[in-house]
């Protein structure tokens, strides 16, 4: 029969449901990915290594420095994962899972309401200071035939006397800086009352000390161009993943060869560079987690999650503070801190994993939610039934269409209403039994919307007794 058949059903769903998790796995391989992308995202920088030619006589000396232009959030490829919005659905279910992401492609939220941000791009400046490497001519570090050319020559000379001339005007600076000051603190002393040779004094001591910032722009501006024509730049991104935290970059002859073509006669064929040459030009960039002992740090960074992690839900990680810092070699070819500057670092963060598993007869909410500096702002798991509570709600809907028995029944043999009114019991039974299927310990609340549920699939039953007994009649041999 038919209600027969849609109880039972509905019986056989409560009795056997399923469990479904939210499909996690790492971006590997060739398949065709079924989902959505979602990469943890790691902090790089946007490096320049600057190669100047800063001497040119019986040595050939080249100046190392490090300009850290920006630092720029990109997928991190030892954390690229897709998720399966269908993994949660199954025949008995229906499920949406929403991955929203930042202009940048960085994750904003999964399942969550949240306002998507401009994802934030951090301009920083970290000018090293710097390291010295001398190739001796005639030492094996180039050929003794190498010399520069005139107009070599010449700029260097101008890049000394600009050099000079910023330590000179710096000077003139601090001097303009101190005589303003002192005259301005006469005119504070003075009050209302200000002498006019005094305030007239004032102001020649505030364009004098104008005019020396004005010069000392202007000559910084001529050296770092004069810099710029004497060098030769290496752009890179790093580091190439979230976990590498230390690494030493060294410079290639080819790399170098178009300052040697430029300023060198005969140009880079008239140098031979050994390797201990270039190392003796090498930078070294580090990133170094403060409180490195703290339970949030992920020590070494973190490689894709194992099969076993990754069932267990989504993986996400808050930034934890730690350092960038610059390394160059002095002229004892010993490191030294160049530079060093802090920042809120992506792959110095511990690796999460957040629960999204659907238990049969539980309506489930995973929410998680990212701000721009990729810091969790929202991350939960919300039941918003207990399985009781649903299995109460399920049971009283198979006993309210069993129970309809006044109209339903009405031209059908007794037989068939006896049966009836046998499964619509037996529906009763099942809906006391409810309570075994809660997994947690029920609220108050839970406890009263269970017994209203009770109470009405009892209600229920009676009417269909009534119903029942109201349309006996005569029965057929």
């Amino acid at each position: 029969m038919r209600s027969a058949a849609m109880a039972a059903i509905l019986s056989s769903f409560a009795l056997s449901g399923c469990t479904t998790r939210l499909a996690v796995v790492p971006l590997t391989g060739t398949a065709t990915p079924v989902g959505a992308p979602f990469p943890l995202y790691f902090d790089q920088f946007r490096v320049s290594i600057n190669y100047q030619l800063a001497k040119c006589d019986s040595d050939l000396v080249i100046k190392t420095s490090v300009e850290v232009v920006e630092r720029i959030r990109s997928a991190d490829p030892e954390h690229s994962y897709v998720i399966d919005p269908n993994s949660l659905a199954a025949f008995n279910k229906t499920a949406e899972a929403v991955i929203k992401y930042f202009p940048n492609g960085m994750p904003s939220s999964i399942n969550a309401k949240a306002d998507d941000r401009t994802a934030e791009i951090v301009g920083s400046l970290i000018k090293s200071a710097a390291g010295v490497a001398k190739l001796v001519a005639g030492g094996g570090g180039m050929t003794a035939a190498v010399a520069c050319t005139a107009d070599a020559d010449t700029a260097i000379k101008e890049l000394d006397r600009l050099a000079q001339l910023v330590k000179t005007r710096s000077g003139a600076v601090k001097s303009a800086q101190e005589v303003f000051d002192k005259r301005k603190a006469q005119i504070d002393a003075a009050g209302a009352a200000v002498p006019a040779a005094l305030r007239k004094q004032f102001a020649q001591d505030y364009m004098a000390l104008q005019g020396a910032l004005q010069g000392l722009a202007d000559s910084k501006k001529s050296l770092d161009a004069a810099k710029k024509a004497l060098s030769v730049s290496v752009a890179l991104n790093w580091p190439q993943n979230g976990i590498l935290m230390s690494e030493e970059i060294v410079p290639t002859s080819d790399q170098l060869a178009p300052l040697f073509d430029k300023w060198l006669k005969g140009g880079a064929a008239s140098v031979s560079i050994n390797p201990a040459d270039l190392t003796a030009m090498a930078v070294k960039l580090e990133i170094e987690a403060e409180q490195p002992n703290s339970p949030y740090v992920q020590a070494g960074g973190s490689r894709t999650l194992p099969a076993a992690d990754l069932a267990k839900g989504i993986p996400y990680r808050n930034p934890h503070w730690g350092l960038m810092r610059v390394r160059t070699k002095n002229e004892k070819g010993a490191w030294e801190i160049a530079e060093e500057k802090r920042y809120e670092f992506l792959q110095l963060g511990r690796v999460f994993v957040l629960p999204c598993v659907s238990k049969p007869l539980t309506s489930i909410s995973c929410n998680l939610a990212f701000n721009e500096n990729g810091r969790v702002s929202e991350a939960g798991t919300t039941n918003s039934k207990a399985p009781g509570e649903v299995a109460a709600g399920l049971f009283s809907t198979a006993v309210t269409e069993v129970a309809g028995v006044k109209t339903a029944l009405d031209g059908r043999a007794l037989k068939e209403k006896q049966d009836d009114l046998a499964l619509l019991e037996i529906d009763a039974k099942i809906a006391a039994a409810r309570k075994a299927l809660v997994t947690a310990p029920p609220t108050q609340k839970q406890q009263w919307e269970d017994e209203i549920a009770m109470l009405d699939a009892e209600r229920r039953l009676i009417e269909g007794r009534r119903a029942l007994d109201a349309v006996k009649g005569p029965v057929e041999p």
